[in-house]
């Protein structure tokens, strides 16, 4: 029997107003977040890889990093230069095709994992 009331209205749908913001918001965070750890993660895996030695710097220093490799994305490894006093990551090159490694074998093994067997 109808009520008056607007079937389609959030108190019928489960979800309280504003809630789709909530999730928006929600999923910019996880994707900024994923992005400063896998520029970090490149940045440190090209530094062992290239220069055999692990970055060092403090927690500090990450957003000036994390500045220089948005201000010279041509040639981010050298964001650590200033504040780094370990392995010093690769030119941009060998930088961004660690990255595209990474990105290849991590997207391959989502794929194998989420794969159906073949019986």
């Amino acid at each position: 029997m109808w009520d008056g009331r607007d079937q389609s209205s959030a108190h019928y749908r489960g979800h309280r107003p504003g809630g789709e913001w909530d999730e928006v918001v929600g999923v910019l965070v996880i994707v900024v977040i994923g992005a400063v750890a896998g520029v970090l993660a490149i940045g440190h895996l090209s530094a062992v890889i290239f220069d055999r030695a692990w970055p060092s710097y403090g927690l500090a220093d990450v957003p000036r990093v994390l500045g220089g490799v948005m201000a010279q994305p041509g040639d981010p490894g050298r964001a650590w230069d200033p504040v780094n006093t370990g392995g010093r990551p690769p030119g941009p090159l060998a930088f961004w095709g660690t990255g595209l490694v990474v990105v290849v074998a991590g997207v391959g093994g989502w794929l194998m994992a989420t794969r159906a067997p073949s019986p």
